[in-house]
């Protein structure tokens, strides 16, 4: 398979969009050193800026090869790639900086996947998606799945997820948005800096199962928005381990087979529940190993919530061999409306 970059120049500073579709039409895109532009074309124009076919690949040499995104969107919602089916990104980084801000509508993400998706590896790349670039909002990475229909039709769910090695130096939403029907998923051994939302948000239908969210390092920045880092709706089978959280805590909200250990989770926003919280219909969560300490900075309330909302209450959920600390007025473990916990 031909690989380069289809005579695009870096650093020359015109737009490179023609060349490098051109590349990954061909299937395979590989950057050198140095920032390839990419200007937002004018309306009436595709969603996408760039799409991604199935099989195909991006490749850099590091940090230094950059896909940056720059210009005005006309006021239409934008995506910088359209992902499919069977391929990898690593070693590039995304900037997305000059894109006029007020331009675009409400959905300006870097990196989108539509099921039917399967097998899709992003590792050692970077987002620099600011809230200042040009949207309302956006996420470095969405995947939006759907579960069949009961006759079986429909069917656009998202398998085989491997994201790891990310830098999120900022997302103007989310680092790594799910709206639902995905399934085997790991999200591992990457930083989320500075995002507005969530770092992960377990959005929209949920409906995903084996989730691994492990080795990540979870930091405050200066936009955020948000007193929770990770965030789960209506799961199944996630593991939580080895993460570091520094300064927000975990939800989940609807999780059923799920576990967390080696967590060190350290509630330092201001939040009026939990640092980490179950709720909805969860059930079968498994805590155990975890350090949580909620420090006098997120206000008088629980270290640790397990309570009832709207659709039902928590069944069969256990906390063990584990450090929980609290730093201001409030119970250590609040449980309302539970069943089972020990």
């Amino acid at each position: 398979m031909p690989c380069g970059a289809a005579g695009a120049v870096p650093d020359d500073g015109f737009d490179d969009r023609v060349q490098l579709q051109a590349a990954l039409d061909s299937g395979c895109l590989e950057l050198e050193d140095g920032t390839y532009d990419i200007d937002t074309p004018p309306v009436p124009r595709a969603r996408a800026m760039l799409y991604l076919r199935a099989g195909g690949r991006i490749s850099g040499v590091g940090p230094a090869s950059v896909i940056a995104f720059r210009g005005a969107a006309g006021g239409r919602d934008w995506v910088g790639i359209q992902l499919a089916d069977h391929v990898a990104i690593s070693r590039v980084s995304f900037v997305t900086g000059g894109l006029t801000p007020g331009s675009t509508n409400e959905q300006t993400h870097v990196l989108q996947g539509m099921g039917p998706l399967p097998d899709v590896k992003i590792d050692h790349v970077s987002f620099d998606h600011p809230v200042t670039a040009g949207s309302r909002r956006g996420d470095a990475i969405q995947l939006v799945g759907y579960e069949p229909y009961p006759d079986g039709t429909g069917d656009k769910r998202i398998y085989d997820v491997d994201i790891g090695y990310v830098d999120f130096i900022s997302a103007a939403r989310s680092g790594v948005a799910i709206y639902g029907g995905c399934h085997r998923v790991r999200i591992h051994d990457s930083i989320f800096r500075d995002t507005k939302s969530q770092d992960f948000d377990g959005e929209g239908l949920g409906g995903c199962t084996d989730l691994e969210i492990d080795h990540n390092t979870f930091n405050v920045g200066p936009h955020q928005a948000s007193a929770i880092a990770v965030s789960l709706q209506n799961a199944a089978r996630a593991h939580l381990h080895d993460n570091v959280y520094n300064g927000r805590g975990v939800q989940l909200y609807g999780c059923s087979d799920c576990e967390l250990d080696h967590e060190l989770i350290v509630q330092r926003l201001p939040i009026a529940s939990g640092a980490l919280i179950i709720q909805k219909m969860s059930s079968v969560v498994r805590v155990h190993d975890v350090r949580i300490v909620r420090e006098a900075s997120a206000g008088p309330n629980n270290v640790i919530v397990v309570w009832r909302r709207d659709q039902g209450a928590p069944d069969h959920v256990s906390i063990a061999d584990s450090t929980i600390i609290q730093h201001t007025a409030g119970n250590v473990i609040s449980g309302v409306g539970i069943v089972g916990l020990r």
